[in-house]
């Protein structure tokens, strides 16, 4: 979708109820800070590049994308917190006459508030809350390739977290939220990714 406005949705049931970035719905205790490195790995053999959809790149060969990133998160109040992650992004491809790129990946920082605690909640169904507003500083790789590490833009986030604990280590975690990329942005990717441990 080529849109400066985005809207996305991710949901997640897994096996451990703590999610891998900064950016859950669980905040660190007052004065605690957490931090936490990560790695990701991404290949596809479709995309989108602006409003054209492109099915098999050239040669039929695969777009592979490295990321290691760190996440960083404080907390300033029982219910208050800030976040930060930085991440480092190497993209490679045989399709495209063995185009790559490698920059910094876009950087995201917020403030998140918890308004429901699971654990001191008037009824004992109801998951943490939490929202959190945040802001998205652009990397530094090449956009324009016909394949790209991020959006390539500054843009300000919003968004509703939520997670649920169970017993034995299980429960479930996600969010729901609205992202504004600044209008310069080439080619805008709707995505709100949600990762479990």
């Amino acid at each position: 979708m080529n849109s400066k406005h985005s809207m996305g949705i991710g949901f997640v049931l897994s096996v451990s109820a703590i999610a891998s970035l900064g950016q859950s719905a669980w905040v660190p205790m007052a004065r605690e800070i957490k931090v936490t490195p990560g790695f990701s790995f991404s290949t596809f053999d479709e995309f989108w590049m602006k409003d054209t959809k492109i099915d098999n790149p050239p040669n039929g060969k695969s777009l592979d994308q490295y990321t290691p990133y760190l996440s960083v998160e404080y907390g300033i109040l029982p219910n208050l917190a800030v976040d930060g992650t930085i991440g480092y992004s190497i993209t490679d491809t045989d399709a495209f006459g063995g185009d790559s790129d490698d920059g910094l990946a876009d950087t995201h920082i917020g403030v998140r508030y918890r308004l429901v605690d699971e654990n001191n909640a008037p009824r004992s169904w109801m998951p943490t809350l939490t929202i959190r507003a945040g802001g998205i500083i652009a990397g530094t790789y090449d956009e324009n390739l016909p394949f790209s590490a991020g959006d390539g833009a500054h843009g300000l986030e919003g968004s509703l977290l939520f997670g649920k604990a169970f017993s034995f280590g299980f429960g479930f975690y996600g969010d729901i939220g609205y992202r504004y990329r600044s209008p310069s942005s080439p080619a805008i990717v709707n995505t709100t990714v949600a990762s479990a441990e």
